[in-house]
């Protein structure tokens, strides 16, 4: 949906990638179909600069802004100032929490809604889609495959075939920790979107995060398989860091091809 580079640095010896939209771009623009913009979180750097050209073209749009603080919304004040009565402004910490349910019933039956945000707000923002029974093809949305249900906790996965066991830090995918084993592993996207990187969960001490957007919540439900570019172990029964287990991290038995 946006353009974004993908750059990797070393913190404290370890290599992790980061993703950063472009948010910058010529004033010029062809037709865009685009009703509603709906950003939570990071995903707002992939939001900005689509509701800049739309403004500039003089299109009729509304533009959603959700967080749980003011403090975490970046742009706010520039945004407030570009599109005024577009933008729609919704703050937990303000009593304005958003209504996913009210903004999709809302929005005219033909509208497009581009969004890119947390995971579960594009999780709840998809099965109202589907509840109202809308045009599938008129939700579009982008994922910078780093967010989940839950915050990411240290891990353990193994690989009995080949032999290995390698942890997992917060900070970096099972993907990056099995290739610094040496583990052979296919993948595209590294976002969770294509399934490419996906492995079959022979055991699991703790629960998984699905991070991706590739497969359905019954084949997440079922916990057989997981996309390892982003999905992760967790120990934590609400989600929470402070609510992790204390007597050891999560452990994930995989098969790879």
């Amino acid at each position: 949906m946006g353009s974004h580079l993908d750059l990797f640095v070393t913190i404290d010896g370890e290599r992790h990638k980061r993703s950063y939209s472009v948010v910058e771009s010529s004033d010029d623009g062809s037709r865009i179909a685009i009703s509603v913009l709906l950003t939570g979180g990071i995903g707002v750097t992939a939001i900005v600069n689509m509701a800049r050209v739309l403004k500039n073209l003089g299109a009729k749009y509304t533009l959603v802004y959700a967080a749980r603080s003011r403090k975490r919304m970046a742009y706010l004040p520039e945004l407030l100032t570009l599109h005024g009565g577009n933008l729609q402004v919704h703050i937990n910490d303000e009593g304005t929490a958003l209504s996913v349910a009210d903004l999709v019933g809302s929005i005219d039956p033909n509208a497009e809604l581009y969004m890119c945000g947390p995971i579960r707000l594009m999780d709840a923002v998809r099965r109202a889609w589907r509840d109202r029974e809308l045009n599938s093809p008129n939700l579009r949305f982008e994922t910078f495959g780093n967010s989940g249900w839950c915050d990411p906790e240290e891990f353990i996965v193994r690989v009995p075939r080949l032999g290995v066991e390698a942890r997992v830090p917060a900070g970096r995918s099972m993907l990056e920790a099995l290739e610094d084993a040496s583990v052979k592993m296919m993948f595209d996207c590294r976002k969770g979107e294509y399934g490419l990187c996906e492995v079959k969960v022979l055991a699991l001490e703790g629960a998984i995060d699905h991070r991706d957007v590739f497969y359905s919540e019954r084949q997440q439900y079922a916990t057989e398989k997981m996309c390892c570019c982003v999905s992760r172990a967790v120990t934590s029964p609400t989600g929470l860091e402070v609510d992790a287990a204390h007597d050891g991290p999560a452990i994930v038995t995989i098969a790879v091809s």
